[in-house]
């Protein structure tokens, strides 16, 4: 149909989308997102409001909205799913963990005036499973850099070549996955923020590669970079056919 049905929710604002599928049954469609809720008036774009996991129920038949944050002790924006079995019940997503928020962006920029940074990647738990005591919501794993070192890229999801995309969407606790990020190292000393940021030699950047079952325990890889790589986050990873 090309009539647009509206469904009303409370307002907030999702900047970035997780995923979303229809029940077995026909009758629901569910939508995962970062969520904020601004504090203050004027654009949200203006002053950061930090964002959580949450969740909306679209009942198709009725016409209403169940909705929750899955979990508001967590941080996160840029999420990241495997994108091979995007559109599924999944198991697991992924964002890039909040650090802080105030930093000098507005040195750069006039707005957003609120500088953002992040110091990891954290997975949730989509679904919930008694037998392990994990509520759908949950941060099951995490990966945080060192101190001083910044998420610069979003991270993202490359399947091993042995894993199975219908075990990942079909309740399997394994991802068999890997997560990928860019982070930067930031020095910590009396030069002004601009003087840092235009020193191309002690701002160094590695190419981060991270097992999704075992982030804990940091990079199974790290590859020092030959260019220092700036905040910027909107990244993506292709498969090598799609290179060529």
């Amino acid at each position: 149909s090309k009539e647009i049905k509206w469904y009303g929710c409370q307002a907030g604002v999702v900047l970035h989308t997780t995923n979303a599928y229809e029940t077995d049954d026909g009758e629901k469609v569910v939508l995962h997102a970062f969520r904020a809720t601004p504090s203050a008036g004027g654009s949200y774009i203006q002053r950061n409001s930090p964002a959580c996991l949450y969740e909306w129920v679209i009942d198709l038949k009725s016409g209403t909205v169940s909705e929750c944050c899955l979990n508001p002790n967590t941080l996160v924006e840029f999420p990241i799913i495997n994108d091979r079995i995007q559109g599924q019940d999944l198991s697991f997503s992924y964002g890039l963990r909040y650090f802080g928020i105030g930093g000098p962006l507005n040195a750069v920029i006039s707005a957003p005036q609120d500088g953002i940074s992040f110091d990891g990647v954290v997975k949730f738990s989509m679904k919930d499973d008694e037998s392990l005591n994990i509520n759908k919501g949950d941060v099951v794993d995490e990966f945080i850099l060192p101190e001083n070192w910044y998420a610069t890229t979003e991270a993202c999801i490359i399947p091993k070549m042995s894993s199975s995309n219908t075990n990942m969407a079909s309740g399997n606790w394994r991802e068999d996955s890997y997560v990928t990020l860019i982070a930067t190292h930031v020095p910590q000393d009396e030069r002004s923020f601009l003087d840092i940021g235009s020193d191309l030699r002690s701002m160094k950047s590695h190419f981060l590669i991270i097992d999704a079952d075992n982030m804990a325990e940091g990079p199974v890889a790290a590859v020092e970079l030959p260019v220092s790589v700036r905040y910027g986050l909107h990244s993506m990873y292709l498969d090598w056919d799609k290179l060529v």
